[in-house]
């Protein structure tokens, strides 16, 4: 595909989340480029997105899908993006699907947020009272939904117990 357009260029932009690398690896990234969008046009279509799938994201039931969702999300604001208000809005948001996730997508959520040292220290204390004040036992370990995928084959639902026990003993939180 050819980019044509300021609207295409934007359309993939969005779709690689923002990702220069991920761009170029489908080799696209050359004809973005083409179109001389500044840093800060790139940082308002983000947040756009983020906005959009925060919009939506409470009226979405099947758990796979809102994990992706979340994923989408804390991708950009992670990777790219860096937005504590964005990312405050997301958290709060996480916190009132803790009881429709399952406990691999809270696991991975968790860890893609502790995997960035920086918004992790300024995150830590509210997901660590978020965590305690949820009980997540009786939640599905892995949701029909993910164990339809073949992307999660390699987990098992002891090796989802055990990420899950790690980090809450790492972080002194009760489960």
């Amino acid at each position: 595909m050819i980019i044509k357009d300021y609207s295409e260029a934007k359309k993939i932009f969005l779709h690689y989340n923002g990702s220069y690398f991920h761009m170029q690896r489908e080799e696209y990234l050359d004809q973005y480029m083409k179109f001389n969008i500044s840093k800060k046009e790139e940082r308002k279509w983000l947040k756009e997105k983020v906005e959009k799938i925060l919009s939506t994201i409470s009226e979405v039931k099947n758990i796979n899908l809102k994990y992706d969702k979340y994923w989408n999300i804390l991708y950009i604001l992670t990777e790219t993006l860096e937005d504590n208000h964005l990312l405050d809005k997301t958290i709060s948001a996480f916190e009132k699907d803790l009881k429709y996730l399952d406990i691999f997508s809270i696991n991975m959520i968790l860890e893609m947020i502790h995997d960035n040292k920086k918004i992790w220290k300024n995150f830590k204390k509210k997901l660590k009272k978020i965590i305690q004040n949820n009980d997540i036992s009786k939640n599905e370990i892995i949701s029909k939904e993910h164990n339809k995928l073949k992307g999660i084959q390699f987990l098992t639902e002891d090796k989802v117990i055990k990420n899950i026990e790690k980090f809450y003993l790492n972080y002194k939180v009760k489960y």
